[in-house]
């Protein structure tokens, strides 16, 4: 008997072990796929191949000058190709189209793994903008968190948080806001008001309603969550900047110029201080900055901020991302508010072609009203067409 208990227990323990290996190997792929940076993949994608060029170049000829020449024509070839676009096919292509394929093959008998790497996957295309490809993935998490765990628990909430993030990235409102509301809803009662889940569902849910105009819901939940993550996470944290962002932006939207700017100015230097000039949220700030300058009709202050914008995403997330179409808007708008209608109409056309979506904005949009006409129908029909293609329609 005491043989049989010993044989057991250590079938057991070598069944821990093997769960605690296989769950180690998801956190580390997890963290390798969410941890993708294609504006890194594509300057050592385009530095390794110059470097090519010369060694093969030195290869044919000891001549400098040639060697020179060669390169410099190399970089005029290259000079109109976006490396991080380069990297972004290979993203999608060989590491996460390869993993989806895997998972359906590994993982079949695992569904909470499956369902972990596929929000991992899914969350992924979405920060690419390939938001096509992210929805199936988010849904199959949610759908087998939802069966398997049940509709309480916090990995299910993530994903549903996840999915309506990707809805409100869209423009999907109407289909993003059911689940804002129950994710809030269900993580209040199971987890609390002061948890930095729940004050993260709050925050996205007022984000849902700025971005429809419903100032009167939106802003006891941005005071609200503001107020209680300077309490509870600090000045500094990035979910308070968050916070402080969404709020300016609700005063922006009503005019309450003199309120909002402070709160950009705050958001925008700790934001660069923090993380640098070139990162995504510190883009967002300065973009938010320009905005309300444009607003106030200080369209020289405006310009500056929205070309730095607009060079650097294009640098960090190429011309083709939805950030990078989002900037281009927001310059076409400025140049329609001075009045310079050819300047406008320009980079509201480039906007769509690096694939703007939000075609009924467009159409309603006051500060594009002077636009108006058939060439810029035209580009509404084209943004439609592109919303159509994201969601793979």
């Amino acid at each position: 008997m005491a043989v049989q208990a010993s044989r057991i227990a250590a079938e057991r323990d070598a069944a821990e072990q093997a769960r605690a290996d296989l769950e180690s190997v998801v956190d580390f792929q997890a963290g390798m796929l969410s941890a993708t940076d294609p504006q890194a993949m594509g300057r050592r994608l385009m530095n390794d191949l110059r470097r090519r060029v010369e060694e093969a170049e030195r290869t044919r000829t000891q001549a400098e000058e040639e060697v020179a020449s060669s390169l410099a024509s190399f970089e005029a070839l290259t000079s109109g190709v976006s490396a991080t676009d380069l990297a972004l096919g290979l993203v999608d292509e060989d590491i996460l189209g390869r993993a989806v394929s895997e998972l359906e093959e590994r993982f079949a008998e695992k569904p909470l793994i499956d369902a972990r790497l596929r929000l991992t996957i899914g969350d992924a295309y979405r920060k690419l903008g390939r938001y096509e490809r992210a929805e199936p993935q988010l849904k199959a998490a949610l759908a087998t968190r939802e069966s398997v765990l049940g509709p309480d628990h916090p990995d299910t909430l993530s994903s549903m948080n996840a999915l309506a993030v990707l809805y409100w990235s869209q423009g999907r409102y109407a289909e993003a806001e059911p689940l804002y509301l129950e994710t809030l809803e269900r993580e209040k009662r199971v987890l609390g008001a002061d948890h930095p889940e729940t004050l993260r569902y709050m925050n996205n849910l007022a984000a849902l309603y700025v971005g429809q105009g419903r100032h009167a819901e939106a802003e006891p939940l941005l005071l609200e969550t503001l107020a209680t993550r300077k309490r509870v996470l600090g000045a500094d944290d990035p979910d308070t900047l968050s916070s402080m962002n969404n709020l300016a932006g609700l005063y922006r939207s009503q005019g309450r110029y003199a309120e909002a700017e402070p709160l950009y100015l705050e958001t925008l230097a700790t934001r660069k201080r923090l993380l640098g000039g070139e990162h995504p949220q510190t883009l967002r700030s300065m973009s938010n900055l320009a905005s309300l300058y444009a607003s106030q009709g200080r369209y020289a202050e405006a310009e500056p901020l929205l070309l730095e914008t607009l060079a650097a995403r294009v640098r960090v997330l190429g011309d083709k991302h939805p950030q990078t179409a989002g900037t281009l808007y927001n310059l076409s708008c400025l140049e329609a508010l001075r009045g310079d209608r050819p300047r406008a109409m320009d980079w509201l056309e480039q906007a769509v072609d690096a694939g703007l979506a939000v075609a009924d904005h467009m159409a309603r949009d006051p500060d594009l009203k002077s636009l108006h006409g058939p060439e810029f129908d035209a580009l509404v029909e084209r943004a439609r067409e592109n919303a159509r293609k994201q969601q793979g329609k």
